[in-house]
């Protein structure tokens, strides 16, 4: 939920304090709901991640405008046979109204299944993230 993110926050906090790590390419990942407060975060600790990874997850609500200084990218993932698949498409769609990169990707096969259920949408997904730090 929401309020969670409080902790999500100070959690990433440890983790910049404890390890050297690329700040050019942190993500923000879920599926489901999990996918809702990956995009939540997106737009909301945008210091803190670079890309965002909803798998089987619609946009909530409207996405907020780009900021150049603090830019994301997201790689969305829907399941083909998935009920809500239009609303996963919806929001891809409006991420790309307001100018943010967007790779939306669906697995031909798949309902609301995890994304390595499709070895070539997880690979282009995990390729993705390698190259976030040249975006």
């Amino acid at each position: 939920v929401p309020g969670e993110a409080q902790d999500i926050r100070r959690d990433m906090d440890l983790v910049f304090n404890e390890y050297t790590i690329d700040r050019q390419r942190v993500i923000i990942h879920g599926t489901g709901i999990g996918g809702q407060m990956a995009y939540y975060l997106g737009f909301n600790a945008r210091d803190v991640f670079r890309g965002c990874v909803p798998v089987a997850a619609s946009l909530a609500t409207n996405p907020k405008d780009p900021q150049p200084n603090q830019p994301i990218s997201f790689f969305v993932v829907g399941g083909a046979k998935d009920p809500t698949i239009k609303d996963i498409e919806k929001g891809a769609a409006l991420l790309k109204e307001k100018k943010y990169p967007v790779w939306l990707r669906i697995m031909k096969e798949s309902g609301k299944e995890y994304v390595n259920d499709d070895d070539a949408v997880f690979r282009e997904m995990v390729r993705w993230m390698d190259a976030l730090d040249r975006r």
